[in-house]
């Protein structure tokens, strides 16, 4: 089965992060705004034909450092407590670990205030 992995965790987290921009890119990106943007990093097949590890990174950016936090903090509780499974469109969340828990990192080219995490997360089709 073909999927974005990227996609099943902006579809997962964006009602979960209400007022939040999810995407996976910065395009549109609003500087200073309050926003979460998802990339991947790689995976692995861990089982032939049936299941794939995803890691990937994310990135919540808000107007000041406590803004920044409280959207990771949120995301990353979303992710570890309520997603794995989970069905997301045509794929089950087998389960998520966290690979880095938020790290306070501002952004280097528009010096926003962001928190940098990582989570691994396994997925099946359904």
């Amino acid at each position: 089965m073909i999927y974005d992995p990227i996609e099943v965790a902006i579809t997962f987290l964006k009602p979960r992060l209400p007022g939040i921009a999810v995407s996976g890119s910065l395009i549109g990106h609003a500087t200073h705004g309050r926003s979460l943007v998802v990339t991947l990093l790689g995976g692995t097949r861990e089982v032939r034909n049936r299941l794939d590890r995803w890691r990937l990174d994310f990135n919540a950016y808000g107007p000041d450092k406590r803004a920044a936090l409280r959207i990771a903090l949120t995301a990353r509780a979303a992710l570890l407590e309520d997603m794995p499974g989970r069905e997301v469109g045509d794929v089950v969340v087998a389960d998520v670990s966290e690979e880095l828990g938020p790290s306070d990192i501002s952004d280097p080219v528009s010096r926003e205030h962001r928190f940098v995490f990582s989570h691994a997360i396994y997925l099946y089709g359904s």
